[in-house]
């Protein structure tokens, strides 16, 4: 029985320590939440390269915010590059000339690392530099793996933290760098993970929002689906869907999700009725912006409308 309470033991232990994999691999790409009024949308961030950074070899984590700001203008922002340097369990992130800590994956209960500032508020009325303290450490199983969870919390008066538990190979699942604490009226620079994926792993944690839905925002963003028309756009109550170049024998589902990514309404579409124009009662909806996706047997179209 000892041995066995042992082994058990033993195999935690490795489990909660032994993590040692690339982090950020090739195709990494996090998606987090952006909801600063009048702009919604998210922010991207992806591995594009390696670097060398004082000989040691650093990956460059490309940042980019897409918002549509009401009433009616969409807006693709670039935040800079982050450079990432790995170092067994720990991962550093490169400011000021030096390394600062971002994630430690061997920390303990207890343990205290400092973090530089992010990139967006180096020279705001934020210190450069903070302090963190791991207050406890769990596991949990994310599609059958299993991984370590890190909660910390701003040691003594730091001015930045996490805002939210850091998971092995996915970082933090608020954003993954450290954001100003009580020391900018300035909004943070993003909010929580909605999904990660590389070329091997897809996550998303809870109710994230699967990716499909934000790659088919982006898309849209970049480049606005012209086969649709939806008007009023803002609208109070009523809600016309005109299909302009749609094969209509083709369509099958109209989906309308509100922007964190939860489906509102699903309408399938009787196949055998030619029409042109759909219309659709919005008046017990919140105030916002809604996504409609319409799903035919070869493709997918996007736009987007407001509930005043």
């Amino acid at each position: 029985m000892k041995t066995k309470i042992f082994l058990i033991t033993l195999l935690l232990f490795i489990g909660l320590n032994s993590y040692c994999q690339i982090w950020a691999p090739n195709g990494a790409t996090w998606y987090y939440d952006y909801n600063q009024a009048p702009s919604v949308g998210y922010v991207k961030i992806e591995y594009i390269k390696d670097t060398i950074i004082t000989n040691d070899t650093c990956k460059v984590l490309r940042k980019t915010r897409y918002t549509y700001d009401y009433p009616g203008s969409y807006h693709t922002v670039s935040l800079g590059n982050e450079y990432i340097f790995q170092s067994g369990n720990k991962i550093y992130n490169f400011k000021y000339g030096q390394f600062y800590m971002l994630y430690d994956y061997s920390a303990a209960v207890g343990d205290i690392w400092t973090v530089g500032a992010t990139s967006r508020y180096q020279y705001s009325t934020c210190d450069t530099i903070g302090k963190v303290h791991v207050d406890s450490i769990d596991i949990k199983i994310i599609n059958i793996d299993t991984f370590k969870i890190i909660y910390t919390s701003p040691y003594q008066n730091s001015n930045w933290s996490f805002t939210g538990p850091i998971v092995e190979k996915l970082g933090c699942t608020g954003y993954m760098l450290p954001q100003q604490y009580l020391c900018d009226i300035d909004h943070n620079e993003g909010g929580n993970l909605r999904c990660y994926n590389d070329h091997n792993y897809f996550f998303h944690l809870d109710s994230l929002i699967p990716c499909d839905f934000i790659v088919g925002i982006n898309d849209l963003l970049l480049n606005k689906s012209e086969k649709i028309s939806l008007f009023p756009n803002p609208t109070n109550d009523i809600l016309n869907i005109s299909f302009d170049n749609v094969n209509n024998d083709m369509m099958c589902l109209i989906q309308i999700y509100d922007w964190m990514g939860k489906l509102i309404r699903e309408i399938p579409i009787n196949k055998n009725l030619n029409i042109s124009n759909y219309i659709i009662q919005v008046n017990s909806y919140d105030a916002g912006v809604y996504l409609i996706r319409i799903k035919t047997n070869h493709s997918i179209i996007n736009d987007f409308f407001i509930k005043n």
